[in-house]
């Protein structure tokens, strides 16, 4: 099947994409920057530009069997002025439109999956709300409505074509979206309940929205609208206990609903709006993670009292005997590491890299110098290593480096295990600047690799 996806870049896109080509679909990928894309993508695919305005090119939608539109600028990454309100509706409802448009004529399309949100529903209390359950007022009830119409006009151009859309709630996933920022706060001790802490949150877990997607493509019995959201929706105030154990922390500062509406305005709703998602067209046995515990376990789980732990994929057009020599020599490491942390290697205790070998670093964090040594804990070729440290900034440092074979080419996988010195000082006076700076190490790597293996 080929499948084309807007929004594939994102954090749902990614791995929806790596899922499909596991399955060994092929994917068409839309982006506003091509270069930028292959950077941020773990999977395989044809990369077409397109802004998310006007007629998209016949080459990308040619044979195309199924779309997945996942486009839409992020609700809360911005304060809702009018232009920014006017921006959330058109990278939606003009963009799916235009989408649409765009396949006038095709005849391979027989599936196209638009999303949505539960945000359909707007600020509901406790209410129960099913896919049959009535809109919502306001902003982002509005949002989702025409968002969804937009997506109907596909049936009327192409009565054969089965839709599908999704009311997604808040997706759980490492490193990415909500959790993402709720992390850093978190574990620096500023978390607490949002207003009184009474409103539900619809949530489900990333592997339960990706088995749904890989499902809606093939399965020509799902076909409509379906609340995509696990089966125990929780209270603002249940969510803030359930990261307080995942986290190991107190989370008792709460952010009063007044101040959240002086502090992001009519933005606030995002936070505050309650929705009790559940499906009547979906059963518990349709998710791996049903309840929030089982949900932040699976993310969050092996992790000790202050430690967390970054994830990163990235996908390049080699095999994995043809990248091996380059990731496995510490030398290279300066070419793929910021310039700002003046990375040098002084010397490792083995002409080649084994298992044991000890490599010893100089670098500069936010312009302090520091030494690093690690320790090479495991060693195999062309698969995987692991380097730990014995001497450095961290209390911790775990970093398993994967090498998988997708496609033809490799995916490259860094899973990074870490704790902060200095106990509960050290988090709550460095966790979100050490994440942060995790991050940019890895952004930066991620474009210094796609330089090296997309030309």
């Amino acid at each position: 099947m080929k499948v084309l996806l807007t929004g594939g870049t994102g954090f749902i896109g990614n791995e929806l994409g790596r899922k499909l080509v596991e399955q060994g679909h092929s994917v068409v990928c839309l982006t506003r920057d091509v270069e930028r894309a292959k950077s941020k993508l773990s999977y395989p695919c044809e990369i077409f530009q397109w802004a998310g305005a006007g007629p998209v090119s016949k080459e990308a939608i040619h044979e195309v069997d199924a779309v997945v539109n996942m486009i839409g600028e992020g609700v809360a990454d911005k304060n809702w002025s009018k232009e920014r309100k006017q921006a959330l509706r058109s990278s939606r409802i003009d963009a799916t439109r235009d989408l649409v448009e765009s396949f006038e004529g095709a005849q391979t399309l027989k599936t196209f999956v638009s999303f949505s949100a539960v945000g359909y529903y707007g600020d509901r209390s406790d209410e129960i709300l099913d896919e049959e359950s009535t809109k919502g007022d306001g902003f982002l009830a509005d949002l989702c409505e025409d968002w969804e119409n937009a997506a109907k006009a596909i049936v009327k151009s192409h009565p054969g074509v089965r839709l599908v859309i999704p009311r997604v709630g808040v997706v759980l996933g490492a490193n990415q979206g909500f959790l993402d920022r709720l992390e850093p706060i978190f574990r620096s001790g500023v978390g607490g309940p949002l207003g009184s802490g009474k409103q539900f949150i619809s949530w489900i877990h990333i592997d339960d929205l990706i088995r749904f997607l890989s499902d809606s493509l093939k399965d020509e019995s799902i076909e409509g609208t379906y609340n995509l959201s696990a089966p125990h929706p929780v209270s603002n105030s249940e969510l803030t206990r359930e990261l307080e154990k995942a986290f190991q922390v107190m989370a008792k500062i709460p952010a009063p609903a007044f101040v959240l509406k002086i502090v992001f305005g009519e933005m606030s709703q995002a936070l505050l709006y309650s929705q009790r998602g559940l499906s009547a067209k979906r059963s518990v046995e349709h998710f791996k993670y049903p309840t929030l515990s089982e949900a932040l376990g699976a993310i969050y789980g092996g992790l000790g009292k202050n430690e967390a732990r970054f994830e990163s994929f990235l996908w390049v057009p080699k095999k994995p005997t043809e990248v091996w020599d380059f990731f496995s020599s510490e030398k290279n490491l300066e070419e793929i590491t910021p310039k700002n942390l003046n990375f040098r290697v002084i010397g490792k205790s083995t002409d080649e890299i084994e298992e044991g070998t000890l490599i010893d670093y100089r670098l500069r964090i936010h312009g302090v110098p520091a030494a690093w040594r690690t320790r090479i804990s495991l060693w195999n070729p062309s698969k995987e290593f692991v380097d730990e440290q014995l001497k450095g900034p961290y209390e911790k440092w775990h970093h398993h480096h994967g090498f998988k074979e997708l496609a033809g080419g490799t995916l490259l996988t860094d899973c990074v295990h870490f704790k902060l010195p200095l106990g509960a000082l050290g988090r709550v006076g460095g966790f979100a600047f050490v994440l942060s700076d995790v991050k940019k190490i890895f952004t930066y790597r991620a474009q210094m690799v796609t330089k090296k293996y997309h030309s």
